[in-house]
């Protein structure tokens, strides 16, 4: 009879520890690599044929942000903002500064 009561106690006590430990990871959001495979695809759908690539990224509050070197001579242009919760890619003419590691 013990053995049956454990078993119970730890199959109700399992699913809950695992449902808590999912949702911290969905805090953290996007990593570097998804969001810069969503970056290039809204790019890509958007800017088409321009000769033009995005940089290498930063997080600014909840956006990962991809500054976009246009021409030939790789001036800094427009960006795209990915959400690092949402995955929603937009575009925006001013880059948002830069944040600190220490404001993380």
């Amino acid at each position: 009879m013990r053995i049956v009561s454990i078993l119970l106690v730890c199959a109700a006590i399992f699913p809950w520890q695992h449902a808590l430990c999912a949702g911290d990871q969905s805090d953290v959001g996007l990593s570097k690599v998804e969001a810069a495979k969503i970056a290039n695809r809204f790019f890509a759908q958007e800017a088409g044929n321009a000769e033009a690539s995005i940089m290498e990224p930063h997080v600014s509050g909840d956006q990962w942000v991809f500054p976009i070197k246009v021409g030939y001579a790789g001036t800094v242009g427009p960006a795209v903002l990915v959400n690092r919760f949402t995955g929603q890619a937009t575009w925006v003419e001013r880059l948002p500064p830069k944040q600190n590691e220490s404001e993380k």
